[in-house]
């Protein structure tokens, strides 16, 4: 039996507990479950960045074909 303290690795609120308190638990058991709203949002940014990243890609590669096309005639 050993007494250990737990710290989350990212700031959040616990939206449930697995474990209960003085259970008997294995290394990379599942403790609790965090909400990390902070990190939610930025994934929905960083998956919007993408997109337009994807967009941009697509219209720069269209003005690139159409403008060897122009070239080649």
């Amino acid at each position: 039996f050993q007494d250990v303290a737990i710290h989350a690795r990212v700031p959040g609120f616990v939206e449930s507990m697995v474990a209960d308190r003085g259970s008997v638990v294995r290394r990379g058991a599942t403790l609790a479950r965090l909400v990390a709203p902070e990190l939610q949002a930025g994934l929905r940014e960083a998956e919007a960045d993408i997109q337009t990243a994807e967009s941009a890609l697509e219209a720069a590669q269209a003005t690139s074909d159409s403008e060897r096309s122009t070239l080649e005639r």
